[in-house]
């Protein structure tokens, strides 16, 4: 009685496997019609390479839409830099007498450090960008991080400028580790995507990438921490690592030039 109730069940699941087949084979020829009536040209063709052709212009189409993103997802970068260089633009007070045009230097001094804190990360960003044609969804996901935690800089800027107490310093360094962190992981999936099939390459490309973030996060946690003990001097270490990033970046720029 056993046995014929496993064979019972055997059965009805050989039943629903067969059918199940029989539904996919169906989807399949469905698709492949649609495809033909859509694409004529592909008519006169053997039954056996439709599937090939199918997947061939499918992978076309991902990768078109792939380049595409990129294009957009570069744009929308750049217009968020523009407008929160705008806004720290338009926060700047116009002095009212000699009272406030003390106050005026300092909010200009706040925007240059902060125009080239977004410099920096600005130029880094499109450097990584150059390196890959197409981008995939964990890119999108990492840039929408790097981009989120860096609008907020401006902000923190101004606060270590105005009020320079620890909270404040602690909160920029936190920032600044974030902004790092997320940068790494965006470079890494860059990384992966352009070295796709490059085993060698894509290895040595990986031990470099962590290698500079760990250097960079050490700094910033060494910085913070000092920060937090001594915020006077912390928050203008702060402040001039991006100025002096900015710098060094652009006479490297200018070896590799006259290297070249």
């Amino acid at each position: 009685m056993v046995r014929d109730k496993n064979n019972s069940l055997e059965k009805r699941r050989m039943k629903n496997k067969s059918e199940k087949e029989a539904e996919i084979i169906k989807t399949r020829q469905e698709m492949q019609e649609e495809f033909l009536q859509n694409h004529p040209e592909f008519k006169d063709m053997d039954e056996k390479e439709v599937p090939n052709e199918m997947r061939k212009l499918g992978e076309a189409r991902a990768h078109k839409r792939n380049k595409r993103l990129r294009e957009h997802l570069e744009l929308f970068n750049d217009a968020i830099i523009a407008i929160i260089t705008t806004v720290m633009l338009l926060e700047i007070p116009i002095p009212t007498g000699n009272s406030g045009y003390s106050e005026f230097l300092e909010s200009i001094g706040i925007f240059l450090v902060s125009f080239f804190l977004m410099a920096d990360f600005w130029i880094t960003h499109h450097k990584m960008y150059d390196d890959v044609d197409e981008i995939t969804d964990s890119i999108v996901v990492f840039d929408f991080i790097f981009m989120a935690i860096l609008s907020i800089i401006p902000l923190l800027t101004k606060w270590i400028m105005v009020e320079p107490t620890s909270f404040a310093v602690l909160n920029y360094g936190v920032a600044f580790i974030l902004i790092r962190l997320s940068q790494g992981f965006l470079n890494y999936a860059i990384s992966k995507e352009r070295f796709k099939g490059m085993k060698v390459t894509g290895e040595l490309s990986k031990k470099i990438s962590l290698g500079r973030l760990l250097i960079s996060l050490i700094w910033a946690v060494i910085l913070t921490i000092f920060g937090y003990i001594n915020p006077n001097i912390g928050r203008w270490l702060f402040i001039t690592l991006p100025i002096l990033s900015f710098i060094f970046m652009a006479i490297d720029n200018r070896k590799r030039e006259e290297y070249l």
